[in-house]
């Protein structure tokens, strides 16, 4: 199964957890739960990025690079029954994500660069172009698994428009690269246990309704990575970083 999602951009904001709980009554008249909040209050988010030997992706960000990339294995829920390869290329502030759902021996092999065709491991009606590219990139940086990322996620999807999605992570945290995606007995917190990152994602321009919530409760704009966060909080040669 492939999948490329459309282009957008996303708003990150920091905000604490009693911010975070008014601000989702606010959006109540606007937004609904997406369905995969199964018993309705979120699920887990687990991710294993990928960079090259000297971290190339992380300083892209770090630097404020226009065009940059994060190449990664994502899977929700607390098992890695379905496992997704993605791909997300920013481009000024327009971000592009290209993804595709394979078994997580298939990625890694993918990933590993070895010499066989997509066709192999993706049903061939559904190749495109963008699986191309994530391979072709993963093979010309010759990457390797960089920092895993864990969090618990909130996830609203608008009612007139399903395209706008917003989202509540909580309890980020980082965890060592080689545990590929199986969890970490105790990984290290990237914020404060009492902060939530807030993502508006959105295709095109905010609503305006949603533009005075955000007034509302004064909320500023931030350049948030957790994968950059994760690599400082993982690698102590790289904490002095800033971004």
């Amino acid at each position: 199964m492939t999948d490329m999602l459309a282009q957008r951009y996303e708003l990150k904001y920091l905000l604490d957890q009693e911010t975070a709980a008014q601000l989702r009554l606010d959006l109540t008249p606007h937004m609904q739960k997406d369905p995969y909040c199964r018993d309705g209050e979120g699920y887990l988010v687990n991710s294993l990025y990928f960079d090259t030997p000297d971290f190339e992706f992380f300083s892209q960000k770090i630097e404020g690079q226009r065009y940059r990339h994060k190449i990664r294995l994502r899977t929700y829920g607390p098992s890695a029954d379905k496992i997704f390869l993605e791909m997300k290329k920013k481009i000024n502030n327009c971000i592009h994500k290209n993804r595709a759902a394979a078994p997580l021996e298939k990625c890694r092999r993918l990933l590993a660069g070895d010499n066989f065709q997509p066709e192999s491991f993706f049903n061939a009606s559904n190749i495109f172009q963008g699986i191309d590219n994530i391979l072709y990139l993963a093979r010309q940086f010759q990457v390797v698994p960089a920092v895993g990322v864990i969090y618990h996620r909130r996830a609203l999807i608008g009612q007139q428009d399903p395209r706008l999605r917003i989202t509540f992570d909580e309890r980020i945290a980082a965890q060592d690269p080689l545990l590929g995606l199986n969890l970490s007995d105790s990984p290290r917190l990237i914020f404060e246990p009492h902060l939530v990152v807030l993502e508006l994602k959105v295709n095109h321009y905010l609503p305006l309704w949603l533009a005075r919530i955000i007034e509302k409760f004064n909320l500023h704009l931030r350049s948030i990575s957790k994968y950059c966060h994760a690599i400082m909080v993982q690698n102590v040669n790289l904490r002095d970083m800033r971004y």
